[in-house]
């Protein structure tokens, strides 16, 4: 049987209001997925944050996406404390890729937050806790993967400069 993920396209799943999405009444936004790790613990929260002030200093809006409520909910609340935004309540695959649908870009550690996000066509940079984030990053052909225990804020920001760079001249491409 056939991750469920990887049987969706961009125009395949349901769209239903979101409170989240609501609650953000036009604002522009990125969607952030964290998580928890038993084995090697929390990333460094300050640094990540430190890293998305900048962003919201540009008037955009972080979008926790708790892929695994039960593991990643406490960890996205402690990341809102310090960046604002809001925590959206997804119910499942179809939810998720509404959101990332609408989002600037995406900023995550989750493989199918990840996965959902390429389907979507949402620019993407990976806090690779794990070698399946990087070889995944790394078949999407991109290199906006950042070690998840190991990053600086100017290593983050670099890559999210990067994604914007890349996303910029692809727009530019298609209007040329």
């Amino acid at each position: 049987r056939a991750d469920p993920v990887f049987n969706k396209t961009d125009a395949e799943y349901k769209k239903r209001s979101l409170a989240c999405l609501s609650a953000l009444s036009g604002q522009r936004y990125f969607a952030v997925s964290l998580r928890s790790c038993k084995r090697k613990g929390d990333i460094d929260l300050e640094t990540f944050c430190s890293s998305l002030k900048a962003l919201t200093a540009e008037g955009l809006v972080p979008l926790y996406v708790p892929m695994q409520r039960q593991y990643d909910l406490d960890i996205c609340r402690r990341a809102r404390l310090i960046t604002g935004g809001v925590i959206a309540d997804v119910r499942d695959l179809d939810d998720v890729m509404q959101i990332l649908e609408g989002a600037e870009f995406s900023v995550g550690m989750r493989l199918h937050f990840l996965l959902a996000s390429a389907i979507t066509g949402t620019p993407l940079v990976a806090l690779s806790y794990d070698r399946k984030v990087k070889s995944a990053v790394e078949y999407m052909g991109l290199d906006t993967a950042v070690d998840a225990y190991g990053f600086s804020k100017t290593e983050l920001l670099s890559a999210q400069f990067l994604l914007l760079q890349t996303e910029a001249t692809r727009v530019l491409t298609e209007i040329m």
